[in-house]
């Protein structure tokens, strides 16, 4: 897909210099037309116009149509954070890769263990220094936001560098609402 757009709005570019040239053409004076501009000129007079028509629309309907599937289908790239392994004596021994949608399972399962936690949103970045981990969350009405929240922030940090041995950067989080009694 990466590949593949360019080349489409690339069409697409060429097919608007294209009308824009027609219409150019079909706008400047007769004195002024040189060959081949009367060429172009006498295609919109003669019967073969809607030929030319034809093509044009079947091409603007298949690139559209080519640009639409490819949106719907195409094909979502899955996101990793890196782990560097290390071996008792802490020299380089490989590394790994998690995904972030693994490394998003992991804190909401921590996060939804936490009294007070209704519900967890998340936004996960893999970043040079380490992973931003970003919280909405839902509260019960009864819990006190300050320590719930700081208890969040040290068990989703913990618990990422312990389970998965992740460097956390950033656990910000926000409270989206509070909810309902429980």
């Amino acid at each position: 897909m990466k590949v593949l757009k360019p080349v489409l709005l690339f069409f697409w570019g060429l097919l608007a210099l294209a009308a824009g040239g027609v219409l150019l053409c079909c706008v400047v004076n007769s004195s002024v037309r040189g060959a081949w501009q009367e060429r172009i000129a006498d295609l919109f007079v003669s019967d073969q116009f809607w030929v030319f028509g034809l093509i044009a629309g079947v091409l603007a309907v298949a690139l559209a149509g080519l640009s639409l599937f490819l949106s719907v289908y195409a094909r979502k790239t899955m996101s990793y954070a890196e782990v560097a392994m290390k071996d008792e004596y802490g020299n380089a021994n490989g590394s790994i890769k998690v995904s972030l949608a693994a490394i998003d399972s992991v804190v909401k399962k921590v996060a939804l263990q936490i009294s007070g936690i209704k519900d967890v949103k998340t936004v996960i970045r893999s970043e040079t220094a380490g992973v931003t981990v970003m919280l909405d969350v839902v509260l019960f009405p009864d819990c006190v936001i300050p320590e719930t929240l700081a208890l969040l922030q040290r068990e989703v940090k913990a618990q990422l560098e312990f389970l998965v041995g992740l460097q956390v950067y950033q656990v910000k989080m926000a409270v989206a609402n509070i909810a309902g009694p429980r």
